[in-house]
């Protein structure tokens, strides 16, 4: 392997859900849905709370503090919202933005966090998103093959990681990260 060449790593595969039906071109974007998160993200402690039970291990980004959260999707104009199970960050909550894709509104779930990383809660979630926001439907990444509920894999679609290794590291092994679509997304 060459000093400072860039590998092929995996594609990440997109999850979509059909079964939204299609309301034809977008009208609005913008959304109530949820807070902004650059607001959503001042209340750093319910944060670091919920984040403090998230397991770090298998992230690509090993320490997801609140201060990250806050930088990622802080910037208003790309209209990042944040939905929170209950009322505060600290029972869970899901970042998602909608945007136009062709002719239809697309909702990106960028993150969800989550106490202990329960996939009911999650589920619970992603569901409160799928109902409130304002989209033909929603993509997520997600390793698995075969996932629950009405996400579908997208073979062969999605975005595609690389890695430039330094001296004699090797290229880590994707099948180890879970990555998010806020972890590998270029806005």
């Amino acid at each position: 392997m060459r000093h400072g060449c860039w590998l092929r790593a995996q594609r990440v595969t997109l999850h979509s859900d059909p079964h939204r039906p299609h309301r034809g071109p977008p009208l609005v974007i913008p959304t109530t849905v949820g807070d902004p998160a650059a607001d959503a993200f001042t209340d750093t402690e319910a944060h670091a709370e919920t984040l403090a039970t998230f397991p770090v291990n298998t992230r690509i980004i090993k320490r997801r503090a609140p201060e990250l959260f806050a930088w990622r999707y802080g910037l208003e104009p790309l209209g990042y919202r944040v939905g929170a199970r209950h009322t505060g960050l600290s029972d869970g909550f899901a970042v998602f933005r909608c945007r136009p894709w062709g002719k239809a509104i697309e909702c990106v779930l960028c993150d969800v966090v989550v106490p202990e990383d329960d996939q009911r809660l999650t589920d619970e979630l992603i569901d409160k998103v799928q109902k409130a926001a304002p989209a033909d439907y929603i993509i997520r990444l997600d390793q698995r093959r075969v996932t629950r509920g009405p996400f579908v894999r997208l073979p062969r679609v999605g975005p595609i990681l690389t890695c430039r290794p330094l001296d004699a590291f090797p290229a880590p092994e994707l099948g180890r990260w879970r990555p998010t679509v806020g972890d590998v997304e270029l806005f």
